[in-house]
């Protein structure tokens, strides 16, 4: 019989930290719904970007990419993926909980980056991890002041 093989602690833990640097490092995106909440989202997890094993998977295009922010960032401008973008609007019936069929039987949860089957979502919507998702995007949006309402020299 042959020993399971693991990943070293020490290696393990490094690839943490670099997984949660780029979460750190991603652009946000205010989104103001029809009934004037805001929710403040990850521009990856609006576009359907997800990082699995260290590559970038579109939900949305069903597309791998090499886990290169430029990659990355180019797929979002293809013009193809800005036009599933709009084909494939939040649904209204969830309104602040961002969820986009993306096919037949499947949506995608932008508040959690991930995908999950039609007949699930409901289920997904009133779990624990979503209310908090949904609870830090609002939080987010607390904090975040208009560009022209902030005065860098601090006069009154």
């Amino acid at each position: 019989m042959f020993k399971a093989l693991r990943k070293p602690k020490a290696h393990v833990a490094e690839m943490e930290r670099n997984r949660k640097r780029i979460q750190d490092d991603q652009e946000s995106v205010i989104l103001t719904l029809k009934n004037s909440v805001k929710l403040v989202v990850t521009s990856d997890s609006f576009h359907c970007i997800r990082n699995i094993d260290y590559k970038y998977n579109c939900a949305l295009c069903d597309a791998t990419m090499e886990s290169e922010t430029k990659v990355k960032e180019n797929h979002k401008n293809l013009a193809e993926h800005q036009r599933l973008l709009i084909t494939h609007p939040y649904l209204e019936d969830l309104a602040e909980n961002l969820i986009r069929q993306i096919s037949n039987s499947n949506c995608y949860c932008t508040l959690c980056s991930i995908v999950t089957p039609v007949h699930l979502v409901t289920s997904h919507v009133l779990s624990n991890e979503h209310k908090h998702e949904l609870d830090k995007a609002l939080l987010k949006a607390k904090s975040y002041r208009p560009c022209e309402n902030f005065d860098l020299n601090h006069n009154k």
